[in-house]
């Protein structure tokens, strides 16, 4: 590789990691990865759920942001590690706290956090019209 293709290079991830950081502030990226009208379908319990748990995402990711921004290439580090997470929990959070407050919810109170689903035994495996006992077609 030749110094100026590695230049155009860096320079690029250098352009992509400002673009990014400016786009976590973003409307329109907020709109793109979260359903605003989806918090309106939840009841205040699930809502407290999702506004707490994207909030402690937000808490998770901000320490993280700030040790690699900290770092050479920092910037490229959180567009590409970290900015769509972080910007998809804030608009995630502040859509439910909006949807909560419209709907009269007590957002300081305690909820459990939702417990995931039980993982599947095993791949699911495709019928792809093959016959279901040998011999027969």
């Amino acid at each position: 590789m030749t110094a100026d293709r590695a230049a155009i290079l860096a320079a690029s991830f250098v352009l992509a990691g400002l673009l990014a950081g400016c786009a976590a502030d973003s409307p329109v990226v907020e709109n793109l990865l979260v359903d605003p009208g989806f918090y309106d379908t939840l009841n205040c319990t699930d809502l407290v759920r999702e506004f707490q748990s994207n909030e402690n995402r937000v808490k998770e990711l901000t320490p993280l942001m700030e040790k690699s921004g900290a770092g050479a290439g920092g910037t490229v580090v959180n567009a590409l590690a970290y900015n769509t997470d972080y910007a998809k929990a804030r608009a995630a959070s502040k859509y439910a706290e909006a949807a909560a407050r419209r709907k009269g919810c007590n957002l300081a109170i305690k909820v459990e956090p939702k417990k995931p689903d039980a993982a599947p035994l095993g791949p699911a495996m495709p019928d792809f019209g093959t016959p279901k006992t040998p011999g027969r077609f």
